[in-house]
């Protein structure tokens, strides 16, 4: 997979999660090879991943990126996700995302998650 395909897939799972189609943006993760890490979570399994995900749909605002680069089958991601809790937050968040055989295999995101803890408790 090229890196141009490799950046073309991951962002089309991040356009999923932010119009919050958690149902297309399963579809992008592997189902065999699944490994995500990050300050809220560790998942070898993409159904339960999504399916946890799916929780920060009724906050989720929005979704931009505000910078992305891909080498070969690595692609990173500096995003900034707005959630409303009390109020509008928007979180920076870097994300390292692997491809391979055309589904995303590994993620790994750190972000600020003390609201999110207090919110959703861990």
């Amino acid at each position: 997979m090229s890196e141009t395909d490799a950046l073309a897939l991951v962002d089309a799972y991040l356009g999923a999660v932010a119009k919050r189609d958690f149902d297309t943006a399963r579809r992008y993760l592997s189902d065999t090879d699944f490994r995500y890490v990050s300050p809220i979570g560790r998942y070898d399994d993409a159904d339960v991943f999504i399916r946890n995900i799916e929780r920060i749909g009724p906050i989720l605002v929005k979704m931009e990126t505000r910078f992305c680069s891909a080498q070969g089958s690595q692609v990173c991601h500096f995003l900034d996700v707005t959630v409303s809790i009390a109020e509008y937050i928007t979180y920076r968040s870097a994300q390292l995302t692997e491809v391979a055989d055309g589904r995303i295999t590994r993620m790994e995101v750190i972000f600020d998650a003390s609201d999110y803890q207090r919110m959703f408790g861990e």
